[in-house]
């Protein structure tokens, strides 16, 4: 579920030393849901807070535009 991933998102980012990088790879990702896109920006602050950062990788063109459109 959608808190699932939020919780397991919150796990990494508070597990992570300060400066790390994080790769995302969607390969096979059709789509997102809102939800899951918001789970993945509030991932991203938790990340920056700490001075890490986020890749997203091997993006679908639909899953891209979709990801984008709504951000």
């Amino acid at each position: 579920t959608i808190n699932d991933l939020r919780e397991d998102f919150a796990q990494l980012a508070d597990g992570l030393e300060k400066d790390s990088k994080v790769l995302m790879d969607f390969a096979g990702v059709a789509s997102f849901s809102p939800a899951s896109i918001n789970a993945l920006a509030q991932f991203n602050e938790r990340l920056r807070t700490k001075g890490s950062r986020m890749v997203l990788c091997s993006l679908e063109p639909s899953a891209r535009d979709g990801f984008f459109a709504a951000r």
